[in-house]
């Protein structure tokens, strides 16, 4: 079965925190779509997508001027 991950990325200020879901522990993430999408990247990499919406200003303030982890570059590749 596909998975598709599936969020909104605000304009507010991302500030780094820990994420927790059951006994997974994010360490500091700036974004929540980000600890979730660690969290779930075997589903994800395996048969699955991720998607992000956004305005023009959220892509102007939390997205164009982000630096990017290898992975992350390549999995947009995809």
């Amino acid at each position: 079965m596909a998975v598709h991950f599936i969020s909104v990325l605000g304009i507010g200020l991302y500030e780094p925190i820990q994420y927790e879901l059951q006994d997974y522990n994010s360490g500091e993430q700036q974004y929540i779509q980000e600890a979730l999408i660690r969290r779930f990247k075997d589903q994800l990499s395996e048969n699955g997508k991720s998607s992000i919406f956004l305005t023009s200003e959220a892509k102007k303030r939390n997205w164009e001027n982000r630096v990017y982890e290898k992975w992350e570059e390549s999995a947009a590749k995809k």
